[in-house]
């Protein structure tokens, strides 16, 4: 029930932070989504005010967490004092009942999705199938909650990686999770599960927005679509796997595009732009603090799009209106984060030339399109299988695009572009993965889950004008698909949240209690002697007001290998601990004690 509570007030917070500034950013022409984008905007708002906060060394969101309602709060007072209260929210609400049954939906597949969070035995705790990301994001939202920039205390004397990844990579995330905690005095660690939901659920919303704006959509087969999309396996493994600013930035990244597009397709004067200008700017900074190294991928297949309609078209016009929208809506982002800003080009060079992360088969339509049924770790089938499960979505997407091709130009260019751009980017890093098991990799994975809700929406495109009601031999057959994709969908991703429900891993009460040692004078340094990466890290994240030094070399921690520390961490689960008189030991729980070490 705390889980729920919490999200609620997530949620809540989100919408408070957001809705007097909406009045100012969001166009006529998206008011009827004001429900799902204000939540968007009150995040994006409340980064770089905290971003600001955070850049002049001011002492962690505990200290000024609860200022950064007022400038918001001052807004909507004033909207209230200005304008009678029914103008400020009937839109607010007009939205909300209109799009009633998007939100229901929503809300049941992030419920699926959060049952392993709800069941857990610790209660509000971080959780992860099986990646160890989910520790370092904390470590971030707990640097940023309690010390200030430049602050020297314990290992943040010794270690720069926290202070690294929140001024070069993912700040948006870490840093609403620590205002959220700082507000609801909780800890980073009980939050990162619930703001993974609470951003699930709004990238469902946009794919809602972008099927019936974008993609042309009737209603019945837009909710269809973002609950095909919401379910599909590959979606709840990525997000199971805790890739906090992906996640995040997902819902931002489908906003940017939608902007892009729109303009793109239906203003074609620069005054019928600029509406969408100040939202377009918002977000980006967004995504410059959450995920910044994601822009290039929002930009390639707008661009593509845009070439291809104006070598076609021959609207050189409407072109240049684009480009001088665009080149102002950066500009703006750059006035408003210039150090942000040059981060991008910096994380986007090195996360094209990296070579983190693990390996991932190549993977074909069966999987994209939700046909994993019992392989939960997105193992592919056997050939035969595989080749059988890949005809039924190759053959929709196919003939929809045909279909399209035949019907709408200027939505064709736009799926063209996206499967294009896919492809293209996929199998470029899928053959030259740094992976020696095959075909595949890291990289090209990443690629794939980014793009995920743009291919969803292209390549089941034959369902956009899906009618249940209707008896025609063809209207029937197109429901069955659509429901053959939706039950496979539902299928396999159940068979993940049960895999997530029986084996996962998560910061134990125990390890909680480490916490305590931060507290104590006479323990100034201390040796790490865990094994595994999982207890380290989070080990780390609970001691490091103190100085600390590591038995094994891992990520972040390698320079300080060596067990220099006075006191030894000793997991008495794992490890015997055999006690004398002339020991000193201090227990802190049934898992873990302290044994000062002689000399």
């Amino acid at each position: 029930m705390l889980f729920i509570l919490y999200s609620l007030i997530f949620i809540m917070l989100l919408n408070f932070q957001g809705i007097g500034v909406s009045i100012f950013v969001i166009p006529k022409a998206l008011r009827k989504y004001a429900v799902f984008i204000i939540p968007i905007i009150g995040y994006c708002v409340t980064c770089v005010l905290g971003w600001y906060c955070y850049f002049f060394n001011l002492p962690g969101t505990d200290t000024y967490a609860k200022y950064l309602l007022m400038p918001t709060g001052a807004l909507l007072i004033y909207h209230l004092i200005r304008k009678n209260r029914t103008a400020v929210f009937s839109e607010y609400f007009n939205s909300l009942k209109f799009n009633v049954i998007p939100i229901l939906i929503g809300l049941v597949i992030v419920f699926l999705f959060s049952v392993p969070f709800l069941n857990h035995k610790d209660g509000l705790t971080s959780i992860s199938y099986f990646n160890n990301d989910i520790v370092n994001t904390a470590s971030v939202s707990k640097y940023i909650k309690e010390f200030s920039r430049h602050d020297k205390t314990g290992l943040l004397g010794e270690l720069n990686s926290y202070k690294y990844l929140a001024q070069t990579e993912i700040f948006g995330g870490p840093f609403y999770n620590s205002f959220f905690s700082s507000l609801m005095n909780l800890k980073p660690y009980q939050v990162q599960n619930l703001s993974f939901s609470v951003f699930f659920l709004f990238g469902i919303f946009m794919v809602y927005i972008l099927a019936r704006e974008l993609f042309g959509y009737n209603k019945k087969a837009a909710l269809v679509i973002m609950a095909i999309f919401g379910l599909n396996p590959m979606l709840f493994f990525n997000n199971h796997l805790s890739f906090q600013g992906q996640i995040i930035s997902l819902s931002l990244a489908l906003c940017s595009f939608f902007i892009l597009i729109k303009v793109a397709m239906e203003a074609t004067e620069l005054k019928k732009m600029w509406p969408y200008l100040s939202l377009f700017a918002l977000i980006n900074c967004g995504i410059a603090l959450t995920y910044n190294h994601i822009f290039p991928l929002i930009f390639i297949p707008v661009v593509l799009m845009l070439v291809i309609r104006v070598s076609v078209e021959k609207s050189y016009r409407n072109g240049w209106n684009w480009l001088i929208f665009a080149f102002v809506g950066m500009a703006l982002l750059v006035v408003l984060l210039p150090y942000n800003s040059l981060k991008i080009i910096e994380m986007t060079l090195q996360r094209l030339g990296g070579t983190q992360g693990w390996y991932f088969p190549l993977f074909t339509p069966d999987t994209i399109f939700g046909f994993t049924l019992n392989h939960v770790n997105l193992e592919a089938h056997h050939l035969s299988k595989r080749i059988l499960l890949s005809l039924i979505p190759s053959a929709v997407a196919v003939w929809g695009l045909l279909r399209c091709y035949r019907k709408d130009k200027q939505t064709f260019f736009l799926l063209f572009s996206v499967f294009f751009t896919t492809l293209v980017l996929y199998l470029i890093y899928a053959f030259g993965g740094p992976h020696e098991e095959g075909w595949g990799g890291y990289r090209s994975y990443k690629i794939l889950s980014f793009y995920l809700p743009w291919i969803i929406l292209s390549g089941l495109h034959l369902f956009s004008e899906v009618e249940f009601s209707s008896r025609t031999p063809k209207a029937v057959l197109l429901s069955l698909v659509c429901c053959v994709f939706l039950l496979m969908n539902i299928y396999s991703t159940v068979m993940i949240t049960k895999m997530v429900m029986k084996k996962n891993q998560s910061a134990t009460l125990d390890m909680a209690d480490l916490e305590k040692v931060e507290k104590m004078p006479e323990v100034q340094s201390i040796n790490i002697l865990s094994n595994t990466y999982w207890d380290i890290l989070w080990e780390t994240h609970f001691l490091y007001r103190k100085k600390l030094h590591f038995k094994n070399q891992i990520s972040y921690h390698g320079t300080f290998v060596g067990t220099k520390g006075e006191w030894d961490l000793i997991n008495t689960k794992k490890s015997d601990l055999e006690r004398n008189d002339e020991m000193k030991i201090i227990t802190i729980n049934d898992t873990y004690s302290l044994v000062k070490i002689k000399n």
